[in-house]
């Protein structure tokens, strides 16, 4: 399903959500977020759990801050230490890939498209779980949010960074890359760097996915590889 029509011919980078897209480790990532907050604050975990789910895609951070506020009633602005709680549980954990992606990863690096990945994940967590997948092999370069950050995130924040380290002026790169994801702030980042977006129905619907502003919505990897 297409909402405007992309120039697959003239695609060079690609820039993929992970969680969702890539991989599957959101049950655990949700579980984590609950018993953080559960310990913290004697939140209910099953109302935290949900809310995460519900907000997949948001920096860490910010979801931290909005569960805070929402179910204790109580402003926080450091999360810095319940992040680094968070992520020490999840340490050596491997994700469930998502079928076809690692195909789709060589496929279209045989094509000599660079691959990125972005997340809400922190860097480190996020290239170890990249290794323990052995995507590594296929992935240019992989960044997350910067703890604590609300600009360092998927988006401008993160895209500057991408298109430095790519060796592309960022108004230039924006016109040669499409960002896959499966989730709202996934098409909103995407928009928000001016480039072509792609959404995965891993967790959304077609019509919610082109409500959010996918330009092209799949189902599967196998038959996005067809449009390359």
């Amino acid at each position: 399903m297409v909402k405007k029509k992309i120039s697959f011919g003239d695609i060079e980078y690609i820039i993929f959500d992970w969680d969702g897209t890539l991989a599957d480790s959101m049950d655990a990532y949700a579980q984590s977020f609950a018993k953080t907050l559960d310990k913290h604050f004697g939140l209910k975990k099953e109302s935290t759990k949900s809310f995460y789910l519900n907000t997949a895609g948001a920096p860490l951070s910010d979801q931290f801050r909005q569960a805070i506020k929402k179910f204790a009633g109580v402003e926080i602005k450091q999360t810095e230490k319940l992040e680094d709680e968070f992520w020490h549980s999840l340490e050596g954990l491997k994700p469930k890939p998502i079928t076809g992606a690692k195909d789709f990863l060589r496929a279209t690096k045989a094509k000599g498209i660079k691959i990125i990945i972005w997340s809400g994940t922190r860097t480190n967590i996020l290239k170890e779980k990249v290794s323990l997948l052995s995507f590594s092999s296929y992935v240019d370069f992989v960044i997350g949010n910067t703890p604590g950050s609300l600009i360092e995130v998927k988006g401008p924040g993160l895209f500057k960074t991408i298109a430095k380290k790519m060796g592309v002026k960022e108004s230039i790169m924006k016109q040669k890359t499409l960002v896959i994801g499966d989730g709202q702030t996934d098409m909103e980042a995407g928009i928000a760097i001016g480039a072509w977006t792609a959404g995965f129905t891993t967790g959304k619907t077609k019509r919610e996915l082109l409500s959010f502003g996918a330009d092209i919505v799949f189902d599967n990897f196998s038959e996005f590889l067809n449009h390359f």
